[in-house]
């Protein structure tokens, strides 16, 4: 059985000067490298340009697809788009630097014969995704998000009681904690519970 993730170890010692193209298809299977991930599903295409010479390597990464993630608004799952392109420069030196260091300028050893893309292409699939991560809206302009529990997280945040409760229990003491802590949960916490 091929080790995971060969397929993204370029050979580059062994091409001559010129231009290449590599094309990957990132699903469960890429995203599963990165356990520590918030992201661990996608139908995203990478085209990778690779211009080779003596002096090193300029590579280009091409980004279109979709990124399963939790919306920021409701907490549900949706597909979320990426659309970008990156340019990262190899240049050949004594050591090499860190391929974990995200940086657009990299150095390999002159004793390297190869380079791994697969963090590179992880770290610019990530860079582009939006920094607002929300359900889209749809045809009247109403975000798809669950209606249920934004209706729960905007009465919780409508309460003005709750944000009394919460200001109180905030300036008790730390040895009190435990006499106020009681067990009791919100009811409206638990509302919230079961819509998730």
């Amino acid at each position: 059985m091929a080790k995971k993730g060969l397929e993204y170890i370029v050979e580059y010692k062994s091409l001559s000067t010129g231009t290449y193209e590599i094309d990957y298809h990132l699903d469960k299977e890429f995203f599963s490298m990165f356990p520590e991930s918030e992201f661990q599903d996608g139908d995203v295409d990478v085209n990778v340009r690779m211009d080779v010479s003596l002096a090193g390597l300029q590579i280009e990464f091409d980004i279109h697809g979709t990124l399963r993630c939790a919306c920021d608004r409701c907490g549900e799952m949706f597909d979320i788009p990426v659309d970008a392109q990156y340019n990262m420069a190899v240049k050949f030196g004594t050591e090499s630097s860190n391929p974990m260091d995200a940086d657009d300028t990299i150095v390999l050893s002159v004793d390297e014969t190869s380079i791994d893309l697969s963090h590179h292409i992880y770290e610019y699939v990530v860079l582009s995704v939006p920094p607002r991560r929300v359900h889209p809206e749809d045809e009247n302009g109403i975000p798809a998000c669950n209606p249920e529990i934004v209706g729960a997280i905007g009465n919780l945040d409508d309460d003005e009681d709750y944000d009394d409760d919460y200001d109180d229990n905030q300036e008790s003491d730390d040895d009190d904690s435990d006499d106020n802590n009681s067990g009791d949960i919100d009811p409206r916490w638990e509302q919230l519970r079961n819509l998730l």
